[in-house]
């Protein structure tokens, strides 16, 4: 039992893992996370729906909105089935 508490605490504290709100609690690690401008990202489709990526040149994010390139703010935006939405 102590083992699995001692891995359990490891991994939730480890600081390459994240909680994510879009991945219903999962944890995903941040280094695996692809770059791209807003204008470069893949079409968001059925089968990517959940799949996150990053945008670096965000404009004005807003949480849950559509993302906009032309900025210069990095954000995590995730796939909805439809649309890159700003996560």
């Amino acid at each position: 039992m102590k083992f699995i508490f001692t891995a359990v605490f490891l991994i939730l504290c480890s600081p390459s893992w994240a909680q994510h709100s879009s991945t219903n609690g999962y944890f995903f690690s941040t280094a695996n996370v692809s770059k791209h401008t807003a204008a470069s990202i893949l079409a968001c489709t059925a089968s990517q729906n959940g799949v996150i990526r990053q945008v670096t040149d965000a404009l004005a994010p807003t949480l849950g909105v559509l993302v906009a390139g032309g900025g210069a703010v990095t954000v995590f935006v995730v796939c909805n089935g439809t649309n890159w939405i700003v996560s």
